[in-house]
C-alpha cells in the first residue's frame, strides 16, 4: 500500500512541542528559582487556612457573616431600603433641577430638606475636583491647587468659579443657587437649535386624519339632525296625548294590538305624554352634545392645519 507522511509528522511535531515546552519550563525555573520558594510559602499559607479548625468564616466581616447565617431569600425580595434611600436622597435634587430659578421660596424649601453634602456635591464641586491628586497636579501648577474652599461668585447673568479644590465646606446660599439655575437654564435654551416636535406631530396627524375628520363631522351632523327631528316629533306627540286626539289614537292602537275594545283612560295618555316629553329632552341633549363635538372637531382640524 501507499505510505503517508501525515501520521509520522504529526507524532514528531507533538514530541518536539512537548520536549520544547519542558525544556523552556526547566530553564525558566532554573533562572527564577526564587519562584519555587514563593509558591511553596503561598501553598503553606493556603493549607494553614484550610486546616484551621475555626473555619474560613471568621475572616469575613460581621455584616457578611450575618447575611450568610441569618439572611433569607425573603430578605432580598423584601428589603428595598437601598432603593428607598436613593430615591429620598436624590429625589430633592431632581426637584431642584426642575426649578427655573425665578422663585426663591421653592428653592429655599428644597435646600432646607436636602443634605449639605449632596447639595455641595451636585452644585459646588466641578468635574476637575473628582480627578486624582497626581493627575490634577499634572494639569495645573501646584500653587493653584490648595486646600481652600471653592468660591463661586454669581450674578444674574454670569457664574464664575474662581478656585478649584476638592473639599467644599460652605453650603451655597439660596440667592447663589437661584442665579446658578437661571444661568444654567439660559445656557440650556441657547443650546437648543431645533423647534419643538409637538406642532409638527399634530400637523402630520391632522393631515393623515383629514378623511376621518370629514367623516366625523358628517356623522355628528346627521346624528344632530336625527335628534332634532325626533325631539320635534316627541313634542308634537306629547301635545297630542294631552289633547283628546292623542288619547283616542292611543285607544285605537291598543285595541288593534289586543284585538278587543279598550276604554279610554286619561292616566295612560298622561303617561304617554310624559314619556314623549322625556324623549324630547333626551333628543335636545343629544343635539347639544353633537354640536359641541362638531365644534371641537373643527377646532382640532384647524390646529392640525
Amino acid at each position: 500500500g501507499e505510505f503517508h507522511f501525515a501520521l509520522p509528522l504529526r507524532l514528531l511535531g507533538a514530541v518536539l512541542l512537548v520536549l520544547g515546552s519542558c525544556w523552556a519550563f526547566t530553564r525558566f525555573v532554573v533562572a527564577n528559582s526564587f519562584l519555587l520558594v514563593i509558591f511553596a510559602g503561598a501553598a503553606c499559607l493556603v493549607l494553614s487556612v484550610l486546616a484551621d479548625p475555626r473555619g474560613l468564616v471568621r475572616f469575613l466581616p460581621e455584616e457578611q457573616r450575618d447575611f450568610l447565617f441569618n439572611g433569607r431569600i425573603f430578605d432580598i425580595l423584601h428589603d428595598d431600603t437601598p432603593v428607598v434611600n436613593a430615591i429620598r436622597k436624590w429625589g430633592p435634587v431632581q426637584l431642584l433641577l426642575a426649578q427655573d430659578g425665578k422663585q426663591a421660596e421653592p428653592i429655599q424649601h428644597l435646600v432646607q430638606n436636602m443634605e449639605p453634602e449632596v447639595l455641595r456635591l451636585v452644585l459646588c464641586r466641578s468635574f476637575f475636583s473628582f480627578l486624582p491628586g497626581p493627575l490634577r497636579l499634572l494639569m495645573l501648577p501646584s500653587e493653584q491647587l490648595s486646600s481652600e474652599t471653592l468660591e463661586a461668585k454669581g450674578d444674574a447673568k454670569e457664574t464664575t468659579v474662581t478656585k478649584v479644590t476638592e473639599n467644599v465646606e460652605e453650603v451655597p446660599s439660596v440667592e447663589w443657587i437661584q442665579n446658578f439655575l437661571q444661568v444654567r437654564n439660559q445656557k440650556k435654551q441657547e443650546k437648543i437649535k431645533y423647534p419643538e416636535l409637538m406642532p409638527l406631530v399634530a400637523s402630520t396627524l391632522g393631515l393623515q386624519l383629514a378623511p376621518f375628520m370629514a367623516y366625523g363631522r358628517s356623522f355628528f351632523r346627521w346624528v344632530q339632525f336625527v335628534a332634532l327631528t325626533s325631539g320635534i316629533g316627541s313634542l308634537l306627540s306629547a301635545g297630542l296625548f294631552f289633547h283628546d286626539t292623542g288619547r283616542y289614537a292611543l285607544q285605537r292602537a291598543a285595541s288593534g294590538l289586543l284585538q278587543r275594545s279598550v276604554v279610554p283612560d286619561a292616566r295612560w295618555s298622561k303617561v304617554a305624554a310624559a314619556v314623549s316629553l322625556f324623549s324630547a329632552g333626551g333628543a335636545i341633549v343629544v343635539s347639544i352634545v353633537c354640536e359641541r363635538c362638531k365644534r371641537r372637531w373643527a377646532e382640532s382640524d384647524r390646529e392640525g392645519r
